[in-house]
């Protein structure tokens, strides 16, 4: 499978490069509280908080799909879960190679959202420590 050489600078297969990155802009030892980092680090939290309330409506809109509340081959359904789906589906896989098979019940989206609040909260710890 070839890769997008432009965005595989920044997402890997585990996601190593982006934190690599993350530490090579932020180092704790300098930089420490400059208007800059405050401001980089903000954008970061807003974009984990975007994913936050996609995911969710990823969820939402697959629940309200299996309970036949919404056609999905409506124009804007599907377009809606193709997109969430493009964006959600490869980190839910990668959860989901490590949880154990529980029939029906999928929880890689219960895992992504806590690990996506975990990001949040040490974002913030961050910025609080930094200023």
């Amino acid at each position: 499978m070839r890769r997008n050489s432009k965005i595989s600078i920044f997402v890997g297969d585990d996601g190593i490069e982006f934190l690599v990155l993350l530490w090579l802009i932020w180092r704790p030892e300098r930089n420490r509280g400059t208007p800059f980092m405050t401001a980089l680090i903000m954008l970061i939290d807003q974009i984990v908080s975007l994913y936050f309330w996609t995911l969710l409506a990823y969820v939402a809109i697959n629940w309200l799909v299996v309970f036949k509340i919404v056609n999905p081959w409506q124009p804007f359904v599907r377009m809606a879960i193709h997109f969430l789906g493009r964006v959600h589906e490869p980190p839910m896989r990668l959860v989901r190679r490590y949880l154990p098979d529980l029939g029906g019940i999928d929880l890689s989206p219960i895992v992504l959202l806590l690990g996506v609040q975990f990001l949040r909260n040490l974002l913030v710890g961050f910025l609080q420590n930094g200023s």
